[in-house]
């Protein structure tokens, strides 16, 4: 952080071997992101992310503790504040562990069909992200930030 001058920096996961349903779900992210911010952000989602502390600590302050995809909260907020925010890519690994997919969303029954658990948490991820940042006069568009990154 401290060469870049940045507030934030996230590492944006390339070379992914997704199942189409989860590039599907990432790329509406991306688009619903651009559209409501004016402007791409590479990997909306991404977890791996380094913070000036002052500046991860408005986003704490700000996002729910509960929040269901508070990475998702965090970009947002991070555009829509002022913060500055560079990019990094970084190669994106296999899963670990008994499926190269992941196992939260539960066994599929058909491969061409994602998993009735993802489908549930995709819908109460977006009514969660219309409450908190995405309708007018949502909490995490107001947020204001003026670090020493910042623009």
């Amino acid at each position: 952080l401290g060469r870049t001058g940045a507030d934030v920096v996230h590492g944006v996961r390339h070379s992914r071997t997704d199942a189409w349903y989860r590039r599907l779900l990432t790329a509406g992210v991306r688009l619903l992101t651009a559209v409501v911010v004016g402007r791409g952000v590479p990997d909306v989602n991404t977890p791996l992310r380094a913070y000036r502390p002052e500046a991860l600590q408005v986003l704490v302050n700000a996002v729910p503790s509960d929040a269901l995809v508070p990475h998702v909260h965090f970009s947002l907020a991070e555009v829509r504040a002022g913060f500055s925010v560079r990019y990094l890519r970084v190669r994106s690994i296999p899963r670990r562990g008994a499926s190269s997919t992941g196992t939260m969303w539960g066994k599929v029954a058909r491969p061409s069909l994602p998993p009735k658990k993802l489908v549930l948490f995709a819908l109460s991820a977006l009514r969660e992200a219309w409450m908190w940042s995405l309708r007018p006069g949502a909490p995490l568009r107001a947020l204001e930030f003026e670090g020493p990154g910042s623009a």
